[in-house]
C-alpha cells in the first residue's frame, strides 16, 4: 500500500520499521470503529481510522499522524515524501480549536509543498 512511498520502512539497505508494520497501519484500521470512538470530535468530517497508536486520513493521498497531548504532533504525507512536526506547549491536554487550527496548518502546508490534502 503505502510502505513502497516511505520505502517499504528501509533507509537505503538497512530494513528500520517492518513493511509489513507500516503495511498494518494504512490498511488494517476500522473507519467504524473510529467512528465509535471518543475523539471524532476533535477531527470533525475527516475519514479517519486508528491503528497501533497511529491515525490515518484515509483516501487517495493519506496522511499518517501522531497526535500528542498539549500540542504535539506529527504529519507524515507518505506519497509527497513531506514530514511535519509540530511542537508546541498548550495548557489543556486537548484543545479542539488548536487542533482545528493545526489541521488548517497542514492542509495549506501538504499542497505548498507539493502534496495533496486538506
Amino acid at each position: 500500500m503505502c510502505s513502497s512511498d516511505l520505502n517499504g520502512g528501509r533507509e537505503g539497505s538497512t530494513q528500520v520499521v517492518p513493511k509489513e508494520w507500516i503495511d498494518d497501519i494504512f490498511t488494517a484500521g476500522d473507519p467504524a470503529a473510529w467512528l465509535q470512538g471518543p475523539f471524532v470530535p476533535y477531527f470533525p468530517g475527516l475519514p479517519i481510522h486508528y491503528r497501533t497508536k497511529c491515525y490515518v486520513v484515509r483516501g487517495a493521498h493519506p496522511l499518517f499522524f501522531g497526535f500528542g497531548i498539549h500540542g504535539q504532533h506529527l504529519f507524515v504525507d507518505p506519497v509527497a515524501e513531506i514530514v511535519i512536526a509540530k511542537v508546541s506547549s498548550q495548557a489543556s491536554p486537548l484543545d479542539a480549536r488548536r487542533i482545528a487550527q493545526t489541521l488548517e496548518m497542514v492542509g495549506r502546508v501538504r499542497p505548498a509543498l507539493g502534496g495533496t490534502g486538506k
